[in-house]
């Protein structure tokens, strides 16, 4: 039998696969959970909540923001919220700040420190006291639409920073969010036309 080299393993290839496969079995595990908790939602406003308060929980951040995307004004607004700071509503610009450039390039990011990134906005930082170490960020795109962003911040750790494993469990759970939050917006509006019809069939009628 060939000597290994120095420092080798021969096991080390088998350990890896081993921890490969334990991760995608969990990250399964995790979809199918968001999955199911999603599926018996079908208000969008409460879909979009929900959805955030999940994968904040899976992930294990600090705080999060889900944002959507009006491709008529491209502009993201934040429609929920997680953690210490409540910023509903407001609002950026397809392009500007770390969410708008994530929809923007269609790519994920993750900013270990948000001091050393010049896109990062410190604006609420300032206002509201709370303090962003590092961040999250994956687009939400169904079936080629783009439909708006997740982003998390500070991981529950004592360094408070995110790993490439948080990156591919966001990256996970957001596509099972946004094909819920497709979904719900779907159902709203298989809803308002049903109202619209039936308005027009007793206008009719009258």
């Amino acid at each position: 039998m060939a000597n290994n080299p120095p420092g080798s393993d021969r096991r080390s290839s088998r350990v890896f696969d081993r921890r490969k496969s334990t991760t995608v079995n969990g990250h399964l595990e995790l979809l199918s959970k968001m999955s199911g908790h999603l599926a018996v939602t079908i208000n969008l406003g409460e879909t979009i909540q929900k959805a955030l308060d999940l994968i904040v929980k899976f992930v294990g951040a600090e705080g999060g923001a889900l944002f959507l995307f009006d491709e008529n004004n491209f502009v993201l607004t934040c429609k929920a919220s997680a953690g210490p700071v409540d910023i509903r509503g407001i609002s950026v610009h397809s392009g500007e700040g770390i969410v708008g450039q994530c929809v923007t390039e269609n790519a994920s990011r993750m900013v270990r420190d948000v001091s050393e990134d010049p896109n990062f906005d410190h604006t609420i930082d300032d206002a509201t006291g709370f303090r962003t170490h590092s961040i999250l960020c994956t687009p939400m795109t169904v079936n080629g639409h783009k439909l708006g962003a997740v982003e998390l911040v500070n991981k529950r750790t004592d360094d408070g920073l995110f790993s490439e494993t948080d990156l591919l469990m966001l990256q996970t759970l957001a596509s099972a969010a946004a094909l819920a939050i497709n979904n719900a917006h779907m159902a709203e509006e298989l809803v308002e036309q049903e109202r619209v019809s039936r308005e027009l069939e007793l206008a009719t009628e009258m």
